[in-house]
């Protein structure tokens, strides 16, 4: 779960987002919108009430103490963001795969209801940053921009409509090789079984290819045969 802050705007995070991102994110928003309805219900909390306490939330409550979810709930500037942030996704979303989110429906509703809730304090608050350590600053887009460069690279696609973004496209190609690289030796480690580590270094050479990374270098970083990648340049796999 996490608010992928790429930009303060909400459209143009949304429009910055991945394809696969753009999926996923929907349906998390949507959690953290009806967590705060949730939150409101149960007993007295510090941040936010609700007037009517017979409504009928359309989620579950589920990660309640998860960073994002505390702080969707501690002003009505962070909820109202989320609420833009939800919309703006599922417009995205629409836009790239040309149906309906699942998830729409709930956030409209908790925009459609947000007036029966009562924040403590209704300024927009500094944005969470629910990501490693080593990726925080003082500024939360750079932060996460920073994590989605290192940590998100290697699934990371934009095929459906959307260019990636500038951020993205104008690094340079050894800056590419150098997050790539980091990416590949991560794999080794997180990945137990032989078949998912196959399947994670294709995906690595594939957007290695897109970065314009000679196949001598690629097979050199994730220890794939020339040949191999060639196939999968062609399309095989």
């Amino acid at each position: 779960m996490n608010i992928f802050v790429l930009d303060e705007n909400p459209e143009i995070a949304a429009k910055m987002l991945c394809d696969k991102h753009i999926v996923k994110m929907p349906l998390e928003t949507a959690q953290l919108l009806s967590n705060v309805f949730s939150i409101a219900l149960k007993a007295p909390n510090p941040f936010v009430s609700v007037i009517d306490q017979d409504i009928e939330v359309p989620y579950k409550l589920t990660h309640s103490n998860h960073p994002c979810s505390l702080w969707a709930r501690q002003s009505k500037g962070n909820f109202c963001w989320l609420i833009e942030y939800g919309k703006e996704l599922c417009k995205e979303y629409t836009q790239r795969y040309k149906r309906k989110h699942k998830s729409e429906e709930v956030i409209n509703w908790c925009d459609s209801n947000k007036d029966l809730l009562i924040f403590r304090s209704t300024d927009m608050q500094a944005f969470i940053q629910a990501l490693p350590d080593q990726y925080k600053c003082s500024s939360a887009v750079e932060a996460y921009r920073r994590y989605y460069l290192k940590e998100k690279m290697r699934f990371a696609k934009w095929e459906n409509g959307r260019e990636a973004p500038d951020w993205i496209i104008c690094y340079t190609t050894p800056q590419l090789i150098q997050l790539i690289n980091r990416e590949a030796i991560q794999i080794g480690h997180e990945k137990g079984r032989a078949e998912g580590r196959k399947a994670e270094k294709i995906e690595v050479a594939k957007n290695s290819l897109k970065a314009g990374v000679s196949i001598d270098v690629i097979a050199k970083m994730i220890g794939l045969s020339i040949d191999y990648i060639k196939d999968i340049q062609e399309e095989k796999f």
